[in-house]
């Protein structure tokens, strides 16, 4: 969705002054709409109200902590539904998020309840596995830890004179270390379950399923089309922007299809500054700079 499509105002010659005195939803403030605790359908349905009466064009929804409904569960996803029928109904605009808590990514866990898809970091160090664990930190941006759940890839015998490189090398299996420098060690580590988490972990964001993005994709088809603009964004650890809707594009590989039936623009970095756009129902890749455009569309 272009932006011109969702401002169709914008163009005008001169500055409208009856809709400057009074705006449209799209041109109104749009609040991020905080959903914790169980989720009732007559409380959303009632705030939404109390959002209009405000003078709000719309809202985020917004998963938030404490959120007691199952996140994309059928009840979770019927409430979005419902809510985004009723912002209809009332000449608002209701707009989706992309994840159930900074950073995107995770799916409020349900991706990374398979290790396959758990955030992975490499551990150089001088002292080998021995027991040593250090607690990972309880928030919120994915910071590596020492766990010693990992495997070794390498050691490395290194040399340093007067505070400078002089020397390395790889050791072999077998080889043993020279006595002048010290070794390093580098292990493959696997992120531990944290609460921020869901008692899960964080997400390897060059590998996992787009869960997130499908569910939205099939509840915002119907007959009445589309149920929400487009989608609010965060940041995750691969992409600069786009959260789910970006990082998903980097692995995504035969489900892209799906993607495109969503109608979100996103931009998409990839570490190799290549990015997914969709073409119809099929996807290529598209090699250009970083933060070139992928716009989605529906397939006809």
């Amino acid at each position: 969705m272009s932006v011109d499509s969702l401002y169709p105002r914008n163009d005008t010659p001169e500055l409208d002054m009856a809709l400057f005195r009074r705006p449209t939803a799209e041109y109104r403030g749009t609040r991020l709409w905080s959903w914790n605790t169980r989720l009732e359908r007559t409380v959303l349905l009632r705030q939404i109200g109390q959002l209009r009466e405000m003078g709000f064009g719309g809202f985020h929804i917004h998963s938030r902590t404490g959120l007691a409904t199952d996140y994309l569960g059928d009840a979770f996803m019927g409430h979005v539904r419902a809510c985004a029928e009723q912002a209809a109904a009332e000449g608002m605009l209701c707009w989706l998020y992309d994840e159930d808590r900074w950073p995107s990514g995770f799916a409020g866990g349900l991706v990374t309840r398979d290790e396959r898809f758990r955030a992975k970091h490499l551990l150089v160090t001088v002292t080998p596995y021995n027991g040593t664990v250090d607690p990972p930190p309880l928030i919120s941006n994915a910071v590596a830890s020492r766990n010693e759940n990992g495997v070794l890839l390498a050691r490395y015998h290194v040399v340093l004179r007067d505070g400078y490189l002089a020397s390395y090398r790889q050791l072999a299996e077998d080889d043993e270390a020279p006595a002048e420098g010290r070794v390093w060690y580098a292990y493959l580590e696997t992120a531990v379950p944290l609460p921020w988490w869901n008692n899960q972990t964080y997400v390897d964001t060059l590998d996992f399923l787009p869960w997130t993005t499908d569910l939205f994709a099939t509840y915002r088809a119907g007959p009445t089309g589309r149920i929400s603009p487009t989608t609010c964004r965060r940041s995750s650890g691969s992409c600069p922007m786009g959260g789910v809707l970006a990082t998903l594009l980097i692995r995504a590989g035969p489900r892209m299809s799906k993607v495109a039936k969503t109608a979100v623009p996103v931009y998409c970095t990839t570490r190799s500054g290549s990015i997914w756009r969709t073409a119809s129902s099929s996807t290529r890749l598209l090699k250009g700079p970083r933060g070139t455009r992928a716009s989605f569309k529906p397939p006809p």
